[in-house]
């Protein structure tokens, strides 16, 4: 639609027209090698910006339009070094800052725009060291640092440890296996819940204190010249410190499965197969107050997707490549008293064409062009049909693009 309509408190039919929105990205990046040293890194500045008017909202807002204006910038790096024949030693880093230079006097329904700059650190070390031919160790530590200016939690840190084999043998098939620990904290919550200037249970769960052990496995198997299997496995379990009022623990395990086969010289398939399992507990009620009864919800969603794909390439290079998928999900919410909830779903289905085209040696041009059905079923929102119509997901996508890549 060209413009949106809605209706004001005097019922008069009011118009606002899209905004005009541009995005600009400068990106340099490079590399460096220095013997058994490797070094490369990437600088980012990015710009976004939306001019909108508000002519027809004169009864909620001060303005007569918004100005928005979003400036990024992000640097990152990294360092490989080769110690010795079986030591290899990693290191990178990361830095990205988002800078919301919006307009901030402008009022929309009695409230001003908020902040939303944030910025984030990242960094990395790892040890790779060979064991014996084919099977190699690997050890490192990660930390990743949040600011959020208008968050609930200001700063969040994270730190993780993980050891991880890979095995290569000289046969026809591979494997790695990988485990991880992390733990989450940070600054102090500052939202205020009225009573005693800090509300722990409206902690969001992605911002809370946590710990987490992950365990994850693959393994990919030749069968011959042109078939090959593959599989992923994996499992995780998160439990939260403070979970008297809000999430108290989480787990997430699935599986991928994949079949690749090579159809003739020049053209490839692949089908494969994925399925995972999230499940969480929450609790709404502190158990420690004499008059409240412990209560609680156990939240578990699963989803299943299948898809299959081919790619062919001609005598003149041309990659042409169809893939397609389909996805089933399920959420289920159980209440230890007082509400009984229905099943959430939904359906998607993806079809998506491309192609490559060579310039030369060291150019080529790429094609995109997706298609998305999506539908999906909303138990809370069932109960709106009578005075608000049918509010559940339903609708079509399509998504082209065409891109240039140019190889030094």
């Amino acid at each position: 639609y060209a413009a949106l309509y809605y209706q004001d408190g005097a019922s008069q039919s009011e118009r606002a027209y899209e905004p005009d929105n541009d995005f600009h990205q400068l990106a340099l990046s490079g590399q460096y090698q220095m013997g058994n040293h490797f070094f490369n890194g990437r600088v980012l500045s990015n710009r976004a910006t939306s001019s909108g008017s508000f002519n027809a909202f004169t009864a909620t807002t001060t303005a007569d339009g918004f100005e928005g204006d979003i400036e990024t910038f992000q640097a990152d790096g990294r360092w490989v070094g080769r110690m010795s024949r079986d030591l290899t030693l990693r290191a990178n880093a990361e830095y990205r800052d988002r800078d919301d230079q919006s307009d901030r006097d402008v009022v929309m329904n009695g409230e001003k725009p908020q902040s939303t700059d944030r910025s984030h650190t990242k960094l990395g070390l790892a040890a790779d060291y060979r064991l014996a031919r084919g099977l190699k160790l690997v050890g490192g530590y990660d930390y990743l640092e949040q600011h959020r200016d208008s968050a609930e939690r200001e700063q969040v840190d994270e730190n993780t440890l993980y050891v991880k084999t890979v095995y290569r043998p000289a046969a026809a098939w591979q494997a790695d296996a990988k485990l991880a620990y992390s733990t989450r904290d940070g600054s102090d919550w500052s939202r205020d819940d009225g009573y005693n200037g800090t509300g722990p249970s409206l902690r969001p769960f992605y911002l809370a204190d946590r710990d987490r052990l992950e365990l994850r496995a693959d393994v990919s198997y030749q069968i011959s010249d042109d078939l090959e299997t593959t599989a992923d496995l994996w499992w995780a379990k998160d439990e939260y410190k403070e979970g008297d009022i809000g999430r108290s623990e989480g787990e997430d395990y699935g599986y991928d499965l994949g079949l690749n086969y090579r159809l003739s010289e020049r053209t490839d398939g692949h089908v494969f197969l994925n399925q995972q399992w999230i499940s969480s507990s929450q609790n709404h009620a502190n158990s420690d107050a004499p008059t409240w009864n412990p209560y609680y919800t156990d939240i578990a969603d699963s989803v299943t997707t299948v898809g299959l794909g081919v790619s062919h390439k001609t005598e003149s290079d041309i990659e042409l490549g169809l893939d397609y998928s389909y996805s089933y999900g399920k959420g289920e919410t159980n209440a230890s008293a007082g509400v009984d909830y229905g099943d959430n779903r939904s359906e998607q289905h993806r079809v998506e064409l491309y192609s490559t085209y060579p310039l030369s040696e060291s150019q080529s041009l790429r094609w995109d062009l997706r298609y998305e059905s999506f539908k999906g079923d909303d138990f809370l929102l069932s109960g709106e049909q009578a005075s608000m119509g049918d509010l559940d997901d339903d609708y079509n996508a399509y998504f082209t693009s065409v891109s240039w890549q140019y190889k030094f």
